[in-house]
């Protein structure tokens, strides 16, 4: 089994499951991890950055831990969103702003490991009007990091493959982190990931990379600029997909 060197951490390679042109990007990004984040990044991007305070999210108190998921047999079942919109009126239901959406599993709640960190948070995501695409039931219910990459990187990994036409992106966002222990696991991520300028990578499948855009990064993520009532405060879902996605029909 190969390894990779990350910050003094020696953590499981997957590179073969990565496409050539990804593995080379991540490979070159945790090259560079122990050096101060300013040197992998613009003067620009440093700029812009250095200027955001990141916004902790919201959350509500519950005793629901990590400690819950071992498979996706024994997730528990979601219950109602918050987000769905009311009926507007008896003869149509108003489009909805937002949606939980469902794991392949059939649950809405997600277990991310960071494995850098070797921290874990239980998530819901969300899928807003901005959301052209059905991503109900395409993402399994238990997430793991795979790998890192500095924003301008990133930003250079996504133009590349979504200019071929052959590429959909997906933008969705973290959501309902409940409970105090899942909520320090999830400040804990993000602050330490944005000072060390880095977002992380999750490998879905050969064809399907999923990654996290954090408060601090959100400005400078150059594919969210068209993203409709952009929430500062929120950590974004990047998702690069060659699978074929149904288009909404509203």
């Amino acid at each position: 089994e190969k390894f990779v060197q990350d910050c003094d951490e020696v953590v499981p390679s997957t590179s073969s499951l990565l496409s050539p042109s990804l593995e080379e990007y991540v490979n070159q990004s945790q090259a560079s991890f122990s050096s101060p984040s300013s040197q992998c990044l613009t003067k620009e991007t440093s700029e812009i950055l250095a200027s955001l305070p990141p916004p902790p999210m919201q959350y509500v108190k519950s005793d629901l831990t990590a400690s819950a998921f071992t498979s996706d047999n024994e997730l528990p079942s979601p219950p109602p969103s918050p987000l769905l919109s009311p009926l507007q009126s008896h003869s149509a239901v108003a489009k909805p702003r937002a949606h939980h959406i469902t794991s392949r599993s059939g649950t809405d709640l997600f277990h991310i490991t960071i494995s850098k960190l070797k921290t874990s948070f239980t998530t819901k995501i969300a899928a807003d009007e901005s959301c052209k695409f059905e991503v109900d039931r395409f993402f399994p219910s238990i997430l793991l990091e795979k790998g890192r990459l500095n924003i301008d990187d990133f930003n250079k990994f996504i133009y590349e493959k979504t200019k071929s036409g052959k590429w959909n992106l997906v933008h969705l966002k973290l959501s309902s982190i409940e409970g105090t222990s899942n909520m320090n696991s999830y400040k804990k991520f993000y602050k330490e990931y944005e000072a060390l300028g880095r977002l992380t990578m999750i490998q879905v499948s050969d064809t399907t990379k999923m990654f996290f855009v954090t408060p601090k990064f959100l400005r400078v993520c150059k594919c969210l600029n068209g993203v409709e009532n952009l929430s500062k405060s929120s950590t974004y879902v990047v998702v690069l997909t060659k699978d074929k996605l149904t288009e909404k029909s509203y």
